[in-house]
């Protein structure tokens, strides 16, 4: 006897059985078992600008069960063997600019624009949209489309400027600690990336698209996380490399820490990744 297929099933024992029927006119009973076949989805997007052009190295997570990509040269990332049922999809600052104004997630359903909306990213460091994958609906595309902050100068408001005091005789003149326009430079400063991971695996010997940026203090055993990239080769500049030349440095990527050291009069080291 052979198991009769049926779609989004599977046999629980083997599909063929051979019985024998020994005495004439008894029944016989033959019992095949199934169970419902776990079924995949897929989700996928692009990643631009708002004048329509591919942003590469753009972090973008897959919860719950949690995943990482990165986007490609054309700004695809995508997501597959995902499990049916709700999940967050989360968008992580690019960090390719100090801060960026807005993003703005398009959700398709059939190939059509489905919903649209939009969230800042000068107050956090992550977009998110929340879809579902059914057995009806096994594909999802959301794209994200990042509008860079832009400053207008003169919406800057002015701090007026108030008549210097006269100080009496025979005392000293108080001197401010500080402005707010000065406190306001400091911290930016402070806030500055020190450390760019460069991507030139195409055999660039010059600095190609910018993967990551981040804000690293010098000291010994600093650690510089390479995790999550998808590029062969890699250039790690430092912005301010007299402080790096003189500690102890590793780099990490996944379960891999190597130790390095940034040669004097130099302010990069350029590394090829292996992922095995």
């Amino acid at each position: 006897m052979t198991l009769t297929a049926i779609e989004g099933y599977e046999s629980l024992a083997p599909s063929v059985q051979s019985v024998t029927i020994k005495a004439e006119g008894r029944k016989l009973v033959v019992e095949f078992r199934y169970r419902k076949q776990i079924q995949y989805g897929e989700v996928f997007g692009v990643v631009t600008d708002n004048n329509g052009n591919p942003l590469k190295g753009i972090q973008v997570e897959l919860h719950s069960k949690p995943r990482v990509t990165y986007t490609d040269q054309k700004g695809e990332y995508r997501f597959k063997d995902v499990e049916l049922g709700q999940h967050t999809v989360i968008l992580k600052n690019p960090l390719t600019k100090e801060e960026i104004g807005k993003v703005e997630v398009v959700v398709y359903q059939d190939g059509q624009q489905a919903s649209s909306n939009s969230e800042s990213l000068q107050d956090t460091n992550e977009v998110k949209t929340v879809i579902e994958l059914s057995e009806s609906l096994t594909v999802q595309r959301i794209d994200f489309i990042i509008e860079p902050l832009v400053t207008n100068d003169t919406n800057i408001p002015q701090i007026p400027q108030e008549p210097e005091p006269v100080e009496p005789e025979g005392k000293l003149p108080i001197i401010p600690i500080a402005t707010p326009i000065f406190i306001i430079a400091v911290i930016i400063y402070f806030r500055r990336k020190n450390v760019v991971i460069y991507d030139i695996s195409d055999g660039q010997t010059k600095k190609g698209y910018i993967l990551r940026k981040m804000r690293v203090k010098a000291k010994p055993g600093t650690t510089i996380d390479l995790s999550g990239i998808e590029v062969s080769d890699v250039r790690i500049e430092f912005k301010n490399p007299a402080a790096f030349q003189r500690i102890g440095l590793f780099l990490q990527y996944g379960e891999s820490k190597l130790p390095v050291s940034l040669p004097k009069d130099q302010a990069y080291i350029d590394l090829t990744i292996s992922k095995r």
